[in-house]
């Protein structure tokens, strides 16, 4: 019998690295979280930050070349945006779930799940940032009743993974 496995991959940092636009770009050091939303909106502009960050690049695939038909990107942040940099890192097969907070990606999937027609036996999870799926861990097994292996991500921008961990 084969092992039903759901993936589960954050974008940022996790699929694609954003060290290249934080070593260029000034003004997101000097502008965090929702202050980085405003500049996205108003200063830089969704299409600048495509064409010159996303449309084009080269990133390790370790992660997406596993996924397939019912594997998400369960990403956090704005939606249009998170939508146009799929679009430009040709990952639009993926199915994504985008979410406002990190914290809103736990409840998210667990709403997934259950529009499955199958129960994971398995679901992997890739994270830069695993805190929250750590810390509800026990409650996502038991909700689910599945096992959760979640994996700690390092990325060396986007020239390779330094780290593709799983966290005991």
């Amino acid at each position: 019998m084969t092992k039903k496995i759901l993936i589960v991959a954050d974008f940022d940092d996790t699929i694609f690295s954003r060290e290249e636009q934080l070593s260029k770009e000034k003004i997101f050091k000097e502008n965090r979280w929702n202050a980085w939303n405003r500049v996205m909106k108003e200063v830089l502009w969704f299409d600048y930050m495509i064409n010159n960050y996303y449309k084009n690049k080269i990133f390790p695939k370790d992660i997406t070349s596993k996924m397939w038909k019912n594997d998400i990107i369960l990403t956090a942040w704005l939606k249009e945006f998170q939508k146009l940099k799929q679009k430009a890192c040709n990952l639009e097969n993926l199915k994504m779930i985008v979410v406002e907070k990190a914290e809103e990606k736990i409840e998210k999937l667990i709403e997934y799940v259950k529009t499955l027609d199958f129960k994971p036996d398995l679901i992997e999870v890739y994270e830069d940032r695993p805190k929250y799926f750590i810390e509800n861990k026990e409650y996502l097994e038991k909700k689910l009743n599945t096992k959760l292996d979640i994996y700690y991500v390092e990325m060396d921008w986007n020239r390779w993974y330094k780290k593709i961990e799983l966290i005991k």
